[in-house]
């Protein structure tokens, strides 16, 4: 089934910017029946209907939609970031200003970009039911679950974590080769890790302490074929102490200079 906003005009995915103004609200207008602004939450879609029939997002997509405790809201359909500041109008949400990055996405990205922002921008009435949103505009219907329930964070140790990204203080950068650089952490505290080049690997213990994890190499070995950036940035992320964060299937580990890695779960895409 192709989606019916995929025929949407590629024109609106490109506005930055719509009427400014709205003031953060924190809850419902006083006065008037309304749910609570759902600060510091982020949800991710689960379903769309549109007069109570189904309509499937492009292949690989998915709402996010996501509120702060100052007012911002930010949403993403799968290509373009979007936010600005909200507040509630009794179950109203109410975005005087939307703004919106200009990637050119292909496969209808672009199209369902436009048709989020303009279901954002009139007003759509929201449901907010323990940890499921609702999103309701005109006919169309849009059901979230709370990111922490859909899509969980995982745990450090235990998962197979794969580099792709290079952080350099102020500058991030995407990363693949054909020998993966892996990072396993047992549960009992021994780490094990591939380099990203051919024979590259790291063993030794990871001992975890609140949000940071020492790691201490007891073997290394080599490259045996062509060293690269990211050979480098593994053995330099996974020796001495390092600051962690992990949000659903990402990992981030940082020393105290702002360098490290980027790393995701790959077991879950």
């Amino acid at each position: 089934m192709t989606p019916r906003w995929a025929a949407l005009p590629l024109a609106l995915a490109t506005v930055t910017v719509l009427v400014a103004c709205a003031q953060p609200q924190s809850a419902a207008t006083p006065g008037q029946a309304g749910v609570q602004w759902p600060g510091g939450r982020e949800f991710l879609s689960t379903g769309v209907t549109e007069n109570g029939v189904e309509q499937p997002l492009v292949e690989d997509t998915r709402i996010r939609l996501s509120f702060g405790e100052d007012g911002r809201v930010s949403a993403s359909a799968g290509c373009n970031g979007m936010g600005g500041l909200g507040r509630l109008e009794g179950n109203g949400l109410v975005l005087d200003e939307l703004a919106m990055t200009e990637m050119a996405c292909p496969g209808g990205r672009n199209e369902q970009d436009a048709w989020l922002a303009e279901i954002l921008t009139n007003r759509p009435s929201l449901s907010l039911a323990g940890d499921e949103l609702t999103l309701t505009s005109g006919t169309v219907t849009i059901v979230l679950l709370d990111r922490e329930v859909a899509d969980p964070d995982r745990p450090l140790a235990g998962t197979r974590w794969t580099a792709d990204t290079i952080i350099d203080k102020d500058s991030v950068s995407s990363v693949a080769h054909d020998a993966p650089a892996e990072l396993v952490i047992d549960p009992a505290g021994t780490f094990f890790a591939t380099t990203g080049c051919t024979g590259g690997q790291l063993s030794g213990t990871a001992a975890v302490d609140g949000d940071r994890v020492t790691f201490t190499v007891t073997d290394e070995q080599p490259c045996t074929g062509e060293q690269n950036p990211l050979d480098d940035a593994v053995r330099s992320t996974v020796a001495g102490t390092r600051t962690y964060g992990i949000a659903a299937g990402r990992l981030t580990l940082l020393a105290d200079d702002g360098t490290g890695l980027g790393l995701s779960d790959q077991a879950a895409g």
